[in-house]
């Protein structure tokens, strides 16, 4: 038993059951355990997820959907990605591409090829027009523009230029940078602590 219902399946149908009631009928094709008060179902070749008194609470439409996590859960439908709320609202509709996982409030978006960051509200906070993004770590993420690399904050303010060969955050305070085969380090006010000169530079 999982949050208190046991997953079935009879004649290759799943259900749940509350000690030996049947709570909900083996109608669907594919079930998960329950986790947070929701399971993920299949019907008819198509996902949703389901409350504890059997409703679908996320209609089973969509092509693929991950678990809720902080209260969203990531769907897709004709090769698009949105997500969902746990009412089935849908917070922002399914026209990206790709959709990461969130970090520090946060997620990184790929439309057309180009990426941008979404907050929990589906708002684009920063607009997809980076060639490559990495997630938030300490309040700064790397993107990349025409083959260059810097780093923006949450609002996507350019707090380092992309203008570097490649960078790796040490921290929010320290930056690796790297111009043509040289390695240097400079703060995050883009100021250099070491010059680029070492061939690498380990931390």
């Amino acid at each position: 038993f999982e949050e208190g219902l046991a997953r079935v399946q009879l004649n290759g149908k799943y259900g749940f059951i509350d000690i030996g009631i049947e709570v909900i009928p083996c109608k669907y094709d594919w079930a998960e355990d329950f986790s947070d008060g929701f399971a993920l179902v299949k019907l008819n070749g198509k996902y949703g997820f389901i409350d504890k008194t059997g409703k679908e609470v996320i209609p089973c439409k969509y092509d693929s959907v991950w678990h809720f996590s902080d209260g969203l859960a990531l769907v897709k439908i004709n090769k698009k990605w949105g997500f969902v709320d746990t009412t089935g609202k849908e917070i922002c509709p399914c026209k990206y591409d790709v959709i990461e996982h969130f970090k520090e409030g946060l997620c990184a978006v790929c439309l057309n090829g180009k990426w941008g960051f979404l907050d929990k509200t589906g708002r684009e906070v920063i607009p997809c027009k980076y060639d490559n993004v990495w997630n938030f770590r300490e309040g700064l993420a790397r993107v990349q523009l025409n083959w260059k690399w810097g780093c923006i904050d949450k609002v996507g303010k350019e707090i380092i230029p992309a203008v570097f060969d490649d960078l790796s955050m040490i921290s929010s305070a320290l930056i690796v940078i790297k111009i043509g085969c040289k390695q240097g380090v400079i703060n995050h006010n883009g100021d250099y602590i070491l010059p680029c000169q070492y061939d690498e530079i380990i931390v």
